[in-house]
């Protein structure tokens, strides 16, 4: 699944490995990032971790894509995301793109 510049997929036993991530970090990881898209420009790479996306804690991609659609359909701006990356939690305002 893909939205906001990004795709993701579920953060399972081999991505934990493949990008070595804390085996108690949970979320989606994002498996490419745009680097045109306000996420790349705001230094989301690839391999970092969704923990929650807008309202809601991100168990799967489609949690992302709901939380993006639920911010387009209210007429948001952007969609608040916290990213794992780099050993730290943030939280990043990412542009909806229309």
């Amino acid at each position: 699944p893909s939205a906001i510049g990004m795709t993701f997929a579920p953060l399972d036993e081999a991505a934990h490995r493949r990008y070595s991530i804390p085996a108690d970090v949970r979320g989606v990881v994002i498996d490419s990032v745009s680097a045109t898209s306000d996420a790349g420009k705001k230094g989301i790479r690839r391999g970092s971790v969704i923990v929650r996306a807008g309202d809601r804690v991100a168990a799967s991609p489609a949690d992302v894509v709901a939380a993006v659609d639920q911010a387009r359909r209210e007429k948001r701006p952007s969609v608040l995301l916290q990213v794992y990356q780099q050993g730290r939690n943030a939280f990043v305002p990412i542009k909806i793109e229309p």
